[in-house]
């Protein structure tokens, strides 16, 4: 991940539990390397998948508190924006971002996901 993601403030909603949410979407996107970069008629229609048991593991938390703050997330939807320190905003992160029955699936903006890269190929 770019360092300047690291810094940055996303709005709305700067909660801390927010943004660890926006790194594991980062890190549970699957095709985003340099190979998928250059053809993009591979990208699929959604970047991931996350459960709300993924979530309460990876955070240690209840279901019931995972599910809130995925929920949150995704009623912010497109409005969600990047904000690195000392740099102007990248925009919108989210090319769309759903949850429904614990379960949320997302899809990047290109803007956003250059910020970033899956190795494995």
């Amino acid at each position: 991940m770019n360092p300047r993601l690291l810094g940055a403030r996303y709005h709305p909603g700067t909660a801390l539990r927010t943004k660890q949410l926006i790194y594991l979407l980062i890190a549970a996107t699957t095709n985003n390397t340099h190979f998928d970069r250059i053809f993009k008629q591979r990208r699929g229609r959604v970047d991931g998948f996350l459960t709300v048991a993924q979530a309460s593991t990876r955070f240690r938390i209840g279901a019931r508190a995972a599910s809130r703050s995925m929920r949150k997330l995704a009623a912010q939807g497109d409005a969600t924006s990047c904000h690195p320190f000392g740099e102007p905003a990248i925009g919108a992160i989210f090319d769309f971002i759903r949850y429904h029955k614990g379960h949320l699936a997302w899809r990047f903006a290109d803007e956003f996901r250059a910020n970033f890269t899956n190795p494995k190929i």
